[in-house]
């Protein structure tokens, strides 16, 4: 299994789509992250080996927000929006 953060990935699902389990990550940061590694499509993540998993496991750090500050930001954005409005 695949873990990163408290997110267990399931080892059935393609890549990218797998990683969009992931708090922080959509469409298009999967597909960059995909890229960057090299990972070509249909790369599924039960055929990951431990150099493919120590550079997700890098970039992750790197580009990834934790989930605490996902909704840090999403709480302040709402909070401005709404002094915006009144």
């Amino acid at each position: 299994m695949f873990f990163f953060r408290n997110f267990i990935l399931p080892m059935n699902r393609e890549l990218r789509a797998a990683l969009q389990t992931i708090r922080g990550i959509g469409y298009r940061k999967s597909v960059f992250i995909c890229a960057k590694v090299g990972i070509i499509y249909p790369f599924f993540i039960q055929d990951l080996n431990s150099y493919f998993f120590s550079i997700l496991t890098f970039l992750f750090k790197m580009m990834v927000k934790s989930v605490d500050k996902v909704r840090r930001y999403r709480n302040r954005m709402a909070k401005t929006l709404l002094s915006l409005n009144s």
